[in-house]
C-alpha cells in the first residue's frame, strides 16, 4: 500500500504581524512628517483660523499605524505563546465540488474546552481586474462554511473535513480566489488563531488531467526507425539504412 500523500501549508501569522509592525512603522513616520510639516504649535480647533486640515491627516494616519501596531503585537504574542501550526492536507490538489481534507497540527498540545472554529472562506479581492463591470471596491466573501471541532490532542492534529460544493464559486464575478482556513480557539484561557492560505480549483479533475493527456508528444525516432525495419521484408523495396556512428 502506497504511503499517503500530504501537502503541507504553514501558519502565516508570524508573517502577517511582520506586515502589520511594518505597516505601523510607516505609518509613525508618515503621522510624524504631517505634524512636522504642520508646525507648532498645533491648532485643533476647527474654528479657529490657524487650524491646518492636515491634522485630520495626522489623526488618520496615526489612529491606522496604532491599528496595525495592536494587531501586529497580538500576532506575535500568539505564535511566543503557541508556536508554529500547520495544516496537512490530505492529497495534493482540491477541486470545487470535491472534499477538502487534512489535520492541523499544533507545535504545543493546547486545551480548548469549547472546541476549535474551523472556518474556510473563498474570497475574491478588490482590484482583481480592469473590467468595471466586474471590478470590486473591496474585498467579497464568496463561499465560505463552519465547523467547530472537538480535538483532546492538537498535537496529534485537529481533523479538517469541508465538502465544497459545485456552486462555490456561483457568486464569483472573475477567475482567481484566494481559498484561507482559519482556525481560533480560547486555548489554556488565551486566544489562538491559526491562518492558512489554501489552493482550492475551479473546474474538474478529470478535465485537468484529460488535458495533460492530451497534451501532444515529441516524435520518437529512434522507435520509427526500429519499427520500420521489423516491418519490411527482405525483398521489400525499402531499405533502412542506420546511420554511421
Amino acid at each position: 500500500m502506497s504511503a499517503r500523500s500530504i501537502t503541507r501549508f504553514d501558519d502565516v501569522t508570524a508573517s502577517n504581524s511582520n506586515v502589520d509592525l511594518m505597516m505601523a512603522t510607516v505609518l509613525a513616520a508618515a503621522t510624524a512628517w504631517v505634524v512636522y510639516a504642520i508646525g507648532t504649535p498645533l491648532v485643533l480647533d476647527p474654528r479657529d483660523r490657524e487650524f491646518n486640515p492636515l491634522i485630520v491627516l495626522a489623526a488618520i494616519l496615526g489612529a491606522i499605524g496604532v491599528y496595525n501596531l495592536v494587531r501586529g503585537v497580538h500576532r506575535r504574542r500568539v505564535i511566543g505563546r503557541f508556536g508554529a501550526t500547520a495544516f496537512d492536507q490530505d492529497g495534493s490538489n482540491v477541486y470545487v465540488g470535491e472534499t477538502l481534507r487534512g489535520r492541523v497540527v499544533t507545535s504545543r498540545r493546547l486545551s480548548a474546552p469549547d472546541g476549535f472554529t474551523l472556518r474556510l472562506r473563498c474570497i475574491e479581492r478588490k482590484g482583481e481586474t480592469m473590467n468595471e463591470k466586474t471590478r470590486r471596491s473591496q474585498d467579497a466573501v464568496v463561499w465560505e462554511a463552519t465547523h467547530i471541532v472537538h480535538a483532546a490532542d492538537s498535537q496529534g492534529g485537529i481533523p479538517v473535513e469541508f465538502a465544497i460544493p459545485p456552486t462555490a464559486l456561483a457568486a464569483a464575478r472573475f477567475e482567481g480566489q484566494d481559498w484561507t482556513l482559519k482556525v481560533t480557539a480560547t486555548a489554556d484561557g488565551a486566544p489562538f488563531e491559526a491562518l492558512f492560505v489554501l489552493r482550492v480549483y475551479a473546474g474538474s479533475r478529470a478535465e485537468d488531467e484529460a488535458g495533460v493527456d492530451d497534451e501532444p508528444r515529441e516524435p520518437d525516432v529512434a522507435a520509427d526507425i526500429a519499427s520500420e525495419r521489423r516491418a519490411a521484408p527482405l525483398n521489400s523495396p525499402i531499405h533502412v539504412r542506420t546511420p554511421a556512428v
